[in-house]
């Protein structure tokens, strides 16, 4: 994408971000609300990645966000720092601006500007029946991956959306859906197994903020190369920010992922393989 192509389209990816944690933090006083929160905010982030042509990791930032504002807001962390709980969303539509000048700071060269005339302007997108199917799939994966990590007791019932979207966010045929759902349970292992080396050294402060961001840079270097290689660094990254203001244990998140990894593909592979059994009773439809 040309760099004034994402002049464009950042900002409504920033203050789509800043949306996100909002409905996290107004949602975070129940469990039904909060539920119905990943919902709403995977069915519309999954509807505005495929129609502005986004690529990965596409609407699971937006999710992160809104569960891990869900999360720090319900957990009283901020109340005892004496900040209100929409300081999250503030924190999140800060940063977001941040990066946004970072990216369009280099149009400030000619040099720059002259590529940028010189470069191939987007394909027109069309919003076909293939996306339509794509963001039913993430919606209801969503909603069966929130449910059943709470029938079953998951403390973190987001852990379980998160790798049924990152399996249904594609629209792939059978077997490559398959494999790399298997890739994705993989890289995902491999991050815990990261998280735990990373939990033993127990980094605060400025190390701390130096892990986050090493492992935040390596995920933005791989995503859209090999989703299941940058899972190895989203799951201590993820871990890592949810166990930060946590006290006792750090590897109970490490147990928890495992089980909320294997509990998300199941869902994931349940939901596209019926989704395409129901395709394959409908006459005259063409694979997706």
């Amino acid at each position: 994408m040309r760099r004034r192509d994402r002049v464009r389209i950042l900002p409504l990816i920033a203050v789509g971000l800043a949306l996100a944690s909002a409905l996290g933090v107004l949602c975070s006083s129940s469990v039904w609300l909060s539920i119905f929160c990943l919902i709403a905010v995977a069915a519309l982030a999954c509807t505005f990645t495929i129609g502005m042509g986004l690529g990965p990791p596409g609407p699971l930032m937006f999710v992160i966000v809104s569960a891990v504002s869900t999360r720090i807001a319900s957990s009283g962390f901020l109340n005892e720092t004496h900040f209100g709980p929409f300081f999250i969303p503030a924190l999140v539509l800060v940063g977001a601006i941040a990066a946004y000048l970072i990216v369009i700071a280099p149009l400030a060269l000619p040099s720059v500007r002259d590529r940028e005339k010189l470069a191939a302007p987007p394909p027109p997108l069309r919003f076909n029946k293939g996306a339509v199917l794509i963001i039913l799939r993430v919606t209801v994966g969503t909603a069966i991956a929130s449910l059943a990590g709470l029938a079953l007791g998951v403390a973190h019932s987001y852990w379980v959306v998160i790798p049924a979207i990152a399996v249904l966010q594609v629209g792939l045929n059978r077997q490559q859906t398959t494999t790399r759902t298997f890739q994705r349970v993989l890289g995902t292992f491999l991050g815990v197994f990261a998280f735990g080396l990373l939990a033993l050294s127990e980094p605060r402060g400025v190390w701390l903020v130096a892990v986050i961001m090493l492992l935040q840079f390596a995920v933005e270097v791989v995503v859209t190369k090999n989703y299941g290689l940058a899972l190895v660094f989203i799951t201590p990254l993820a871990l890592t920010i949810a166990t930060v203001s946590q006290a006792g244990d750090s590897f109970i998140p490490v147990r928890e992922r495992v089980l909320d990894t294997l509990l998300g593909s199941a869902v994931a592979l349940m939901v596209y393989w019926g989704s395409e059994w129901f395709r394959s009773r409908q006459p005259h439809q063409d694979a997706v």
